[in-house]
């Protein structure tokens, strides 16, 4: 996966090859567009998923609060609405840890994967868009934590004060 720099909300730092990223409290320097998202500490991948199997993992081990998921580009991007926010609308579906908890959202409505397991270090994220489905697992075990049905990957940092950024997001 290969992030669209052009959607980085200013606090996402993304890599030179744009293939990482992580959360910093230093705003980046970057022109407001109407691409970009501007409340919610978001990105997009920089191509739709269309074709094809994928499989992408996202790092958490340094975040108390996260989501991860994919999104059409149709998204809205302005604003701290559910129109932006991830599950929160029906152009999105993600995995979301708070509160020590596990859930699934789509389009404002959630169903728990129960309590967070005690050694989540890494989501798995595989997109069938021969199926249409996206499924999120516990990289390490291989365990499923949630299935849904669309197809745009998208990925919303943690969000801890407490915790230091690193590295999110690897391909394999």
């Amino acid at each position: 996966v290969t992030f669209d720099a052009a959607t980085a909300h200013k606090n996402l730092l993304i890599s030179e090859d744009q293939t990482s990223l992580r959360l910093t409290s230093d705003p980046q320097n970057v022109p407001d567009n109407p691409m970009r998202f501007d409340k919610v500490c978001s990105i997009l991948a920089s191509r739709s998923l269309s074709t094809g199997k994928h499989y992408m993992e996202v790092d958490v081990r340094a975040c108390s609060v996260w989501s991860i998921g994919i999104a059409y580009g149709s998204m809205d991007r302005k604003g701290k609405l559910k129109s932006t926010t991830l599950g929160r609308n029906r152009s999105s579906w993600c995995i979301e840890q708070r509160d020590n908890h596990l859930l699934a959202w789509h389009n404002d409505t959630n169903i728990s994967c129960g309590k967070k397991p005690s050694k989540l270090q890494r989501i798995g994220v595989h997109v069938n868009c021969e199926r249409s489905t996206v499924a999120f697992y516990d990289a390490e075990s291989m365990k499923l934590l949630q299935e849904f049905s669309p197809r745009y990957p998208f990925l919303k940092s943690c969000t801890s004060a407490t915790q230091r950024p690193e590295q999110l997001l690897t391909q394999e």
